[in-house]
């Protein structure tokens, strides 16, 4: 019996020896995130996939358990677009008096998965944009050896993409984190007011601005502007050279500056002197993104709203001219251009049915020679 107890004390302090081993195994399928942030074209496709995954917070397709995006609410909210359906949280965006869009993780049954999904997406574009643009910080570092060209490019759209992505989440949520190449990934960042935010996006793309606008570094002059098409999966004619970039980056501030006001107060404090400015150095023809499904570029509301008639309820938006809406409901018949009629107490807001494009470029003309009259 002695003997078998001292085979059992040892076959056990063996089995606790192996365990103790076992423990320190390395496992060959865990994510080396060092290593992908080392690899020059590992960077630079981060860079470059950051701006599909904002832009479809925005726009895009359900994925991910998600059953919107927030410009489709956005649309609703704003009254440039009506809808009483459940889809993409339209009739509830449409509810008068409007609610928050509740991304917390006790929403309500009205709020879908996507309230929560869409500003994860917005974080992690930024989020992705910031780690690309840390490998970009390292001494030494080049996407492609020795261009500085394509390296300065490189950073101008993570800049940009950071931009797009905090200032969208400026416009749609009280608060959110800022995202910077010089935090620490593994630690949650505080949460920042929306004005605040919106002073963060705004920085972020005039550091594009800044660094797309100068002469072209070092490097083969493939390695600069215009960038690839697939980073912005752009069908239209106009090249995404540097000034076009610059004028694209432009009319986005125009707009991120005009609409983050949330009462009248933070109205009144707009500079619209500066939304002029950007606003005129826009880029002055379109641009035309492929909305390819199968390559994750989407536009749930244009395809929608071509399949069902139940999408789109409305063909009007309600205007915000600045002062009480009834000078414009008088005047402007006396010039052949009929508006529709007040909305109290919406008293700011003028009524506008969509036309054709002769009808409505007339609509601007008046509106516009009444507005500085």
């Amino acid at each position: 019996m002695h003997r078998m107890r001292y085979l059992l004390a040892a076959v056990v302090a063996l089995g606790a020896v192996a365990c103790s081993d076992s423990l320190n195994y390395t496992n060959p399928n865990s994510p080396d995130k060092t290593l992908a942030l080392s690899r020059p074209t590992d960077v630079e496709n981060l860079i470059a996939g950051a701006y599909n995954t904002a832009y479809n917070a925005m726009h895009g397709p359900s994925s991910g358990g998600s059953t919107g995006n927030l410009g489709v609410q956005m649309l609703s909210a704003s009254f440039e677009s009506y809808s009483a359906l459940g889809n993409y949280n339209m009739g509830v965006r449409a509810a008068m008096p409007r609610v928050m869009i509740d991304n917390s993780r006790g929403a309500p049954p009205s709020e879908n998965p996507g309230s929560a999904y869409d500003y994860l997406r917005l974080e992690r574009g930024a989020r992705s944009a910031a780690l690309g643009l840390t490998s970009l910080n390292k001494p030494g570092f080049y996407i492609s050896p020795g261009s500085d060209a394509r390296n300065v490019r490189a950073r101008a759209f993570a800049h940009f993409v950071k931009g797009y992505a905090l200032g969208n989440l400026a416009l749609a949520y009280d608060s959110a984190a800022v995202i910077t190449e010089y935090d620490d990934p593994a630690v949650v960042p505080p949460l920042v007011q929306n004005d605040s935010l919106m002073k963060a996006a705004l920085f972020f793309l005039d550091s594009a601005i800044t660094l797309a606008s100068g002469a072209q570094p070092a490097g083969p002059a493939s390695d600069w502007f215009p960038f690839p098409a697939t980073w912005m999966d752009q069908t239209t004619p106009v090249n995404m050279t540097a000034a076009n970039f610059v004028a694209f980056i432009r009319g986005l501030k125009a707009r991120f500056r005009a609409e983050v006001a949330r009462t009248p107060a933070d109205r009144a404090a707009v500079n619209w002197a500066l939304v002029v400015a950007d606003g005129q150095a826009a880029l002055g023809t379109d641009f035309i993104m492929g909305l390819n499904f199968g390559a994750n570029w989407g536009e749930a509301m244009i395809g929608n709203n071509n399949r069902y008639s139940s999408w789109a309820q409305a063909n009007f938006f309600m205007m915000d001219v600045g002062r009480d809406a009834r000078e414009f409901i008088s005047a402007m018949p006396l010039k052949g251009v009929a508006v529709g009629r007040p909305f109290p107490p919406m008293n700011n807001f003028l009524r506008v049915t969509i036309g054709t494009e002769s009808e409505m470029a007339k609509f601007r003309d008046v509106f516009w020679s009444l507005y500085k009259a």
